[in-house]
């Protein structure tokens, strides 16, 4: 078993999760909320083994740690879609019949169910009867991107734990490998930064991005034609062009209007006043509404190659208009 790091950061929730034990307030039913890769599985790992260590500091050496940190530990289940698209009924069903078996190891029983937005409402409704009237023992912990995409009766009879950033301070603590363009585009979310650490062409495609995306401000109306060729050399990576797009564009809003939030391409500041300075307050607001637009649009699997052409057009339109 790999030595268990301790996750960086969200002080508050592990204090939460310590005093709600310790005071007799545990729950039977919560729901984790929080974008992909902000840490929802690691927190409802400590938030385990906070419940199932007899100390709930958690002292990492009893045979409850040990076990939970194996994932061999009778009393914890973990549920997820497996291969199917969505977590069904018959795995909902397989669930409860566990619920009714008593503790093993430890005082409790957790069901952790990943993506429980994948339920769908027949499952939600089957879960929601065990919720409604749970042993004693059990303790229902569901991991989801969008609280809204539960049954509002689960949600009212959960409580709701939001997962928060991490500062760019705690960002940094992840990994011996450092990476300020991560930081910036990570936004306080480890899995993207980690994620953009093992990412070998994410910096050299960003610097592209900026040469040619800027060609859009100049006079040449033609530089339409390069800025898509370079989309669509990149295609795969339209994840990647889009967080350069709105990112970008974001910052323009945000320089243009004055508002008190942090550049996410700080780096590129003096670009984005020199471009700011010959743009409208009303023109920057447009702007990232069209590529918002495109965004959702590109979302929809229609042709990238049209989605671009036409979100270059409209923002020609706006910027020389």
């Amino acid at each position: 078993m790999k030595e268990y790091i301790c996750p960086v950061g969200q002080d508050k929730l592990k204090s939460f999760f310590e005093n709600i034990i310790k005071s007799d307030h545990l729950g039977h039913a919560y729901i984790f909320e929080g974008a992909k890769g902000i840490g929802k599985k690691t927190m409802a790992e400590y938030f385990s083994l906070v419940v199932m260590c007899d100390s709930h500091t958690p002292c990492l050496k009893c045979n409850k740690c040990m076990c939970t940190l194996s994932r061999t530990n009778p009393d914890i289940v973990y549920v997820d879609k497996g291969d199917k698209a969505t977590i069904n009924v018959d795995k909902v069903r397989e669930v409860i019949k566990e619920i009714y078996i008593r503790p093993k190891l430890c005082h409790r029983r957790i069901f952790i169910i990943d993506e429980a937005h994948l339920m769908n409402d027949a499952s939600q409704n089957a879960l929601l009867k065990v919720i409604e009237n749970p042993p004693e023992y059990a303790i229902f912990v569901l991991l989801t991107e969008n609280k809204n995409m539960l049954l509002n009766t689960v949600r009212s009879r959960s409580m709701i734990i939001k997962i928060p950033p991490l500062s760019n301070e705690e960002i940094l603590k992840l990994s011996d490998k450092k990476s300020q363009i991560g930081v910036m585009y990570a936004k306080g979310n480890p899995g993207k930064y980690l994620e953009l650490l093992d990412d070998e062409e994410f910096s050299q495609i960003r610097e592209e991005f900026f040469v040619e995306f800027t060609k859009l401000f100049s006079k040449d109306e033609y530089s339409i034609y390069s800025i898509l060729d370079f989309f669509l050399k990149y295609e795969e990576r339209k994840e990647s062009l889009f967080q350069f797009l709105i990112s970008f564009f974001e910052d323009l809003m945000i320089k243009k209007n004055n508002i008190n939030l942090p550049f996410t391409n700080e780096d590129k500041k003096s670009l984005i006043e020199k471009i700011s300075a010959g743009i409208t307050n009303k023109t920057s607001v447009n702007l990232l509404s069209v590529v918002l637009d495109a965004d959702r649009e590109a979302a929809k699997y229609t042709s990238f190659s049209i989605s671009m052409q036409a979100m270059l057009v409209r923002l020609w339109e706006e910027i020389h208009d």
